[in-house]
């Protein structure tokens, strides 16, 4: 008897350019095995970003061995990276992404694309469309600087499709001000009761306001916890990156293990598992935290539950 290939080939024949059907009969159609979403704390990049002798240029935060994939990735739908900056030359930089979205962790400088020049400081978070060349570059006489990039570029990677021209692009080149973030949390923070939610401010832009994301599937939020707070326990679909601005005092206990927060560490909180944050600290608890919620607004499945 002729296998299924012999059979298919009979059937369909043998062309170049045309691709052969397989078929499978899974007894469970739900028995794909693919790698878990590790947690994870980049240790070993953070100390490279913060060490003066890394020479000017990027590190990305790349678990792809581990997830399977044969492209860099931080999860499967989105990818970080260090910048390190300095005055001497531009880092020129081209991702395969729908919009990329910055955190200044330190110093001063300028990112551009196209015609579009953003000047920003420590505190600040910017946002720029993907495709083309976004040019990065520290102020002059400031010394080095130190961003944090995500982008969604492993997302694209997978369904195999490039991102827009920049100047149509999903988003707009937006920065938003950390002294704004500030003003706005501390009017948070000045709100009495239980009605809300999360001590957060959310960066959007127009086309993803509904939905309180940067882009159509990147969230972008500055979230914070009171010295003495701890997080209630909750899941989620959405995988969560979460950046320590301040930290000191902090971990968080995912799945039952405890993650001690590092001050410009990247910690990857799994998507589904229980999670919560703690701040025994003394200072005011502060992240900038980078999800794929979109994604799970637009599939109408979030899945957020409270553990307790």
């Amino acid at each position: 008897m002729a296998d299924r290939a012999s059979v298919s080939e009979a059937i369909h024949g043998n062309h170049a350019g045309i691709g052969a059907p397989i078929f499978r009969t899974p007894s469970n159609a739900f028995s794909v095995k693919i790698p878990k979403v590790p947690c994870h704390l980049f240790e070993e990049e953070r100390l490279a970003a913060l060490d003066d002798a890394t020479p000017a240029g990027a590190i990305a935060l790349d678990l792809s061995a581990r997830l399977g994939l044969a492209y860099p990735a931080t999860t499967p739908s989105l990818l970080a990276r260090y910048l390190i900056l300095d005055d001497s030359s531009a880092l020129e930089l081209s991702t395969n992404a729908t919009g990329e979205m910055y955190y200044v962790a330190s110093g001063h400088g300028a990112s551009s694309k196209g015609d579009v020049k953003l000047e920003w400081q420590a505190g600040d978070v910017f946002c720029m469309p993907g495709g083309g060349v976004t040019t990065h570059r520290a102020g002059r006489g400031r010394g080095r600087a130190l961003l944090l990039q995500c982008t969604d570029e492993p997302m694209l990677n997978f369904l195999g499709v490039r991102p827009r021209d920049p100047a149509d692009g999903v988003i707009k080149p937006t920065l938003y001000r950390g002294s704004e973030i500030d003003l706005i949390l501390k009017d948070v923070h000045s709100r009495a009761g239980t009605d809300v939610a999360g001590k957060a401010v959310f960066c959007t832009t127009p086309i993803s306001e509904a939905t309180s994301t940067v882009t159509p599937m990147m969230v972008g939020v500055i979230n914070t916890l009171e010295a003495g707070g701890d997080q209630r326990a909750h899941r989620h679909n959405a995988v969560a990156l979460t950046f320590c601005i301040q930290g000191e005092g902090c971990h968080s206990v995912i799945e039952g293990q405890r993650v001690d927060w590092r001050k410009f560490g990247v910690m990857v909180t799994p998507p589904t598992e229980a999670h919560s944050h703690h701040n025994c600290g003394q200072e005011l608890m502060r992240s900038f935290v980078m999800q794929d919620s979109g994604l799970y607004y637009h599939t109408r499945a979030v899945g957020f539950a409270y553990c307790d």
